[in-house]
């Protein structure tokens, strides 16, 4: 048998993976349920055929959420019904109205006029500017999805770099082209069903191609890597944001005849320097870092968050308790270890990339030319609407409720109702109607239906609408915190995180911070090459028995855990974020490795210095709750 005939044999069997390996990994695991029969046998069972499938991601990650609706009641663990009433809970529902502010503020581009103004205060000098792209990256990564914030700075900053690049060339547009093209080249370039006089005539004499001459812009840039395939429908703000690169980036693209973000026009610059090349790695490496940490300071900015709440809320009531954990009190926690990894990440991409001269520096042309691209973007703006302003008042009415609710040292508005009736979903819930009800712009009606003495056709338009939800909330994100709490509630009832606890009394012999710092490094490793949702939705359940087995916290382990599988900086197909930077062309793997491993181990060490100090404090991780000790022998131990 060839070579070649080797290779298409695997090349089809690659192809039909999904059916191969579900089906090889659900009749291997087989005899773990047919051999034993027990209830802890048949839930590992489930749980390692949802974990290979998970990480493999084999068939999509939301799906595989599905499998305990199935698997668990077909093997007599638990009723179907029981099941069911995990996949929505009440860290589901703070999910989703966090999400619902997130796409009408997406959706009626605030995010951007707020990165723009930022970007606009921070003036022309590089480690400015790239201070400037990180702050409302991480700002709005808080709220709204990694991958819409990644995707939607990533056009702000090629309009920075080609007109960067431009200006350190001392050539206009039309001479950069000109010099960097034959005619052959614009003939190759020119749109079909325009002659190439007029599309000459077009740059000749505007010094751009007119809207009659741009190519359609029909394709789609897709990472290749199944993990950012997970956030695809978000890649898709790349596209719907390209309005807001500047013409001298439209012109480079008609002209060299690409359509992806990477093809800049240093690409076809015989004198792009090293200099610039550092500065275009540099200002996209912020961007996806940026995202990744932004993401870990709240609640709702990033999914394993959710996770820690939703499986530590459902440990608690198990054992008759409440895990204490909501917005306000995990913010004084992550929002300060958020902002310290920030600086450290800044600091080191400036000394990396920037390197204390800083491109540009001898040249004010450029400095010039960087400040000119962001203003003509804000200018494209316009002026705030109505809509902007609302939502903005609208979203800082959410992060008031969420952190006035309940306070550690203050009573906040939750006192106002019965005990435990009202939580953060009910503040979420609350903003999210609102953003149905209220209008857009002033609607046509009464004395408003008049404009300039003309009686206009009567119009109300809300700031959401179900079908912006429809095609922007992630649906498959709440079904997999659904599968996870459903997985994790089967693991507590058949007895099998018990068992996975005895398992782990290895760990018993070391010191409580080394365990957790081993943890962290262990986590942060993994999750650069599997879903970081996935990662903390089976690691949960395993990280509260050995807490427990251990005699510490269960919150100690399970927060540590959780927010490791955050720390994704070294590779593209890591998260999202990374992906899409390293589709824009400036990047190699290589880069991405060498810069993303020294922020690994900062991420590692800023989380344990934060779980053994501050959080130690809030959530007092030194004392195992009281309604944890019925099920202990030993007495608690202080870490």
């Amino acid at each position: 048998m060839g070579f070649h005939t080797v290779l298409s044999v695997v090349t089809q069997i690659w192809i039909i993976r999904p059916p191969l390996v579900s089906l090889l990994i659900l009749c291997a695991a087989l005899p773990l349920p047919l051999l034993y029969g027990t209830p802890e046998a048949k839930t590992a069972y489930v749980l390692i055929v949802m974990a290979v499938l998970w990480l493999t991601e084999t068939i999509p990650i939301p799906v595989t959420s599905l499998l305990p609706i199935i698997l668990l009641p077909a093997m007599g663990v638990a009723k179907a019904a029981d099941v069911s009433q995990n996949y929505i809970k009440d860290t589901s529902m703070l999910f989703i109205g966090g999400l619902m502010v997130a796409v009408a503020v997406e959706e009626w581009n605030l995010h951007k006029r707020i990165s723009l103004s930022v970007l606009r205060l921070v003036g022309s000098d590089p480690k400015w500017i790239m201070a400037g792209l990180m702050l409302p990256t991480w700002f709005l990564s808080m709220w709204i999805s990694n991958t819409a914030t990644t995707s939607m700075m990533l056009p702000i900053v090629e309009s920075v770099l080609v007109e960067m690049r431009l200006a350190g060339s001392g050539k206009t547009e039309l001479g950069a082209i000109n010099e960097a093209f034959s005619m052959d080249s614009l003939e190759s370039a020119a749109p079909d069903g325009v002659s190439l006089k007029k599309y000459k005539v077009n740059l000749d004499q505007n010094g751009e191609s007119s809207p009659a001459s741009e190519p359609n812009e029909s394709s789609e840039q897709t990472p290749g890597d199944s993990k950012a395939n997970r956030s695809s429908q978000d890649f898709s703000d790349i596209t719907n944001n390209s309005e807001s690169i500047s013409e001298s980036k439209l012109v480079r693209e008609n002209v060299s005849g690409r359509h992806s973000w990477g093809s800049s026009l240093c690409e076809v610059d015989n004198e792009y320097d090293q200099e610039y090349k550092r500065m275009c790695k540099g200002l996209s490496l912020c961007i996806a870092y940026a995202a990744n940490v932004g993401g870990i300071a709240t609640l709702t900015g990033s999914p394993p968050n959710l996770v820690f709440k939703g499986q530590a809320d459902l440990l608690f009531e198990t054992y008759g308790g409440k895990s204490g954990i909501n917005f306000a009190n995990f913010m004084m926690i992550a929002l300060p270890l958020s902002a310290m990894m920030l600086i450290l990440c800044w600091t080191w991409l400036f000394i990396i990339f920037i390197r204390f001269k800083g491109c540009c520096k001898k040249d004010n042309a450029r400095r010039s030319a960087m400040t000119k691209a962001i203003q003509e973007q804000f200018r494209s703006l316009g002026r705030i609407t109505y809509a902007e302003v609302v939502i903005l008042l609208l979203f800082a009415l959410f992060a008031a409720l969420l952190l006035t609710r309940k306070g550690n040292n203050f009573q906040g508005w939750g006192t106002l109702f019965p005990n435990q009736y009202v939580t953060d979903s009910t503040a979420a819930m609350f903003i999210a109607v609102l953003l149905f009800i209220l209008p857009a712009k002033k609607p046509t009606v009464f004395c408003w239906r008049y404009s300039d003495g003309v009686k206009v056709k009567p119009e109300y338009t809300p700031l959401l609408t179900w079908q912006m939800i429809h095609a922007k909330l992630p649906w498959g994100v709440i079904l997999l915190l659904g599968g996870g709490f459903a997985l994790a509630d089967a693991s507590k009832n058949s007895g099998l995180s018990e068992w996975v606890g005895e398992q782990l009394k290895a760990f018993m012999d070391l010191d409580p911070l080394l365990a957790c710092f081993l943890l962290i490094l262990v986590v942060a490793m993994i999750t650069e090459v599997t879903s970081n949702t996935a990662t903390a939705t089976l690691l949960m359940p395993i990280m509260a028995e050995l807490a427990l087995k251990t005699n510490i916290n269960p919150l100690y382990l399970m927060m540590a855990t959780s927010m490791a599988t955050s720390f994704a900086f070294m590779l593209p197909v890591a998260t999202p974020p990374n992906a899409i930077v390293f589709s824009n062309g400036h990047l190699r793997i290589v880069d991405m490795a060498l810069c993303g491993i020294v922020m690994n181990v900062i991420a590692v060490c800023c989380l344990t210095l934060c779980i053994n100090t501050w959080a130690y404090s809030i959530y007092d991780l030194g004392t195992l709750p009281s309604i944890f000790n019925n099920s202990l022998v030993t007495t608690p131990a202080t870490i």
